[in-house]
Parts: C-alpha cells; structure tokens; sequence
C-alpha cells in the first residue's frame, strides 16, 4: 500500500538522519566553542563562525526536509481518513513545526552572523588603530628628523659663523699687529731722523 511505503520510507529516513544530526549538533557546538574561545586568534574564530554557518543551513536542510515529509505524510493519511478536526489539527501542527524548526535555525544563524561580525569589526577597528599608530610614530619621527636636521644646520652655521669671526680676529689682530709694527718701524725711522739732525 502506498501510505504503508510512504510511512516506511519516512521511518527510515529519519533513522538515517539522527546520527547525521547529532555529529552536526556535536560539530555546530565544537564551532561555537572556538567563536567564543578568546585564547583563538580571530581568523580561526571568524572561519569556525563561516563553518557552524554552513552546518546549521545543513542541519535546517535536513530537519525541513524530514519535517516536510511528515506533513506530506500526515496530509496523505488524513486524505484516507473520516475526522477532519483531528486531521486538520495534525497538518496544522507540522505546519507549526516547520515553521518553529526555520525559526529555530533562524535564530542560531543570527546569532552565529552576529558574533562573526563583531569578530569582524573588532579586525577592521584594530587595524584602523595600528594604521593610526603607524602614521602618528611616521609623522612623530619626521618630526624628531626635521628637528634634528634644523639643529645640525643651526649647529653648523654656528660653527661656521664662530669659525669666520675667530678668523677674522686672526686676521684683525695680524693686522693690529702689522700697524703696531709699522708704527713702531715708522717710530723707529723717525727717532733715528731726529738723531741725526741732532
């Protein structure tokens, strides 16, 4: 008979699936420890968020589609059946639980897309901090350099401007020097002048 198929076929299909779910539950839970391991560098944290994304859309995949044939299976018996009340109930309830399983995933994977965010804009924000720190250290060593570079000029003019006054003083008192010779040669010639005319 094709309900006693149906039913079979559904029976088996959710025998294969619970070992499949619970590894997925067990991996999604693995996941979810590592998203909120702190000691784990954001990159590990950020892929294992992208990983427990993709095994909650499997594990949505797999519980729709079972939950799916539940319902085609409760429609199928209640189109063999007498009592439209209770058949009516049954559809609406798996109804509800389809709708309760996609809000469910729903829920977890926003909670996984939020974290994995926050991830996210704790990276962009540490790199704007390290971009800023990088060019606040750039600008405060041009500085230093700038300021380093004025005071070795300061410096070397200084010694230059020392440097051409000692020299010119050399060269002023060589020449006070000179005059106070010639003076004293000039003297000296107009001593012996004077002696001889004496």
């Amino acid at each position: 008979c094709i309900r006693d198929r149906a039913q079979r076929d559904l029976y088996n299909a959710e025998t294969d699936s619970l070992i499949v779910l619970a590894r997925q539950r067990r991996e999604l839970e693995a996941q979810k420890s590592i998203i909120s391991d702190q000691s784990k560098t954001s990159k590990e944290r950020q892929a294992a968020a992208q990983k427990a994304l993709e095994i909650s859309k499997q594990m949505e995949e797999t519980e729709l589609a079972l939950a799916e044939a539940k319902y085609k299976q409760v429609k199928l018996e209640n189109g063999l059946s007498y009592t439209k009340d209770e058949e009516r109930r049954k559809e609406v309830e798996h109804q509800a639980e389809i709708e309760q399983k996609q809000a469910d995933y729903l829920a977890q994977r926003k909670e996984i897309i939020s974290q994995l965010s926050g991830l996210q804009v704790a990276d962009t924000n540490a790199q704007i901090a390290a971009a800023k720190a990088a060019a606040t250290a750039k600008a405060n060593a041009e500085k230093a350099a700038a300021e380093k570079a004025k005071k070795t000029k300061e410096d070397a003019e200084k010694k230059a401007a020392e440097t051409a006054k000692k020299i010119q003083q050399e060269v002023l008192t060589s020449y006070e020097n000179g005059i106070t010779e010639l003076q004293l040669k000039i003297r000296e010639r107009n001593i012996g002048i004077v002696d001889k005319q004496k």
